[in-house]
């Protein structure tokens, strides 16, 4: 097999050439599918809870590539076999060790509430997180231009006013030590999108 091309349960995969170690919408759903169909062989099915840049790329459209997939494992329980299923998936698509990760906990707790189904297959079903989650963890995190950027699209879909979307965003806010640096980084990007009301 060539750098790139996998045997995937449908035929051959072949990952476009872009920047390297990041995840295109083609290759997380691939990824998603090929994990998918290794829980279905096993009698099982992966619920996933997305957030970051999976969700961006997905369902937004904000993005066209994300480094990996942050994603809280709602089942099966325990989570040991999602992490061997998504590293065969890793050695198999030529993916990132840590291509399927649940390193966003700290962000987002144990169990983020679930919005919208974004992907399914035989075998998965990917849910994203509430836009207040999602957004309160790009406000907590506010690492860089990405997660900003990220949080003004989120933003864009709120609506009423500035305090009743704040109250709405506020209790996802973790770590509780970040809710300051969050508010002020909610203020700054919401008074660009809508003013300050």
């Amino acid at each position: 097999m060539g750098a790139g091309r996998s045997q995937g349960v449908a035929g051959w995969y072949t990952r476009p050439m872009g920047i390297a170690g990041t995840l295109t919408d083609a290759d997380i759903r691939a990824a998603l599918a090929r994990l998918g169909a290794l829980a279905l062989r096993a009698g099982a099915e992966v619920r996933l809870v997305a957030v970051g840049g999976a969700v961006m790329v997905l369902k937004y459209r904000h993005r066209e590539a994300t480094k990996d997939v942050d994603a809280i494992f709602d089942a099966p329980h325990p989570t040991a076999p999602i992490r061997r299923w998504a590293a065969l998936v890793a050695t198999e698509l030529s993916l990132p060790a840590d291509w399927l990760n649940d390193g966003a906990k700290g962000f987002v707790g144990e169990s983020p509430e679930a919005g919208e189904e974004i992907f399914s297959a035989p075998g998965i079903r990917v849910m994203s997180a509430l836009p207040e989650v999602l957004v309160a963890s790009k406000l907590a995190a506010f690492r860089d231009a990405v997660d900003r950027s990220d949080a003004r699209r989120i933003l864009q879909d709120f609506t009423g006013s500035k305090l009743e979307a704040w109250r709405r965003i506020e209790p996802h806010v973790r770590p509780t030590a970040a809710l300051t640096k969050a508010c002020y980084a909610f203020e700054e990007i919401w008074e660009e999108i809508h003013g300050n009301d």
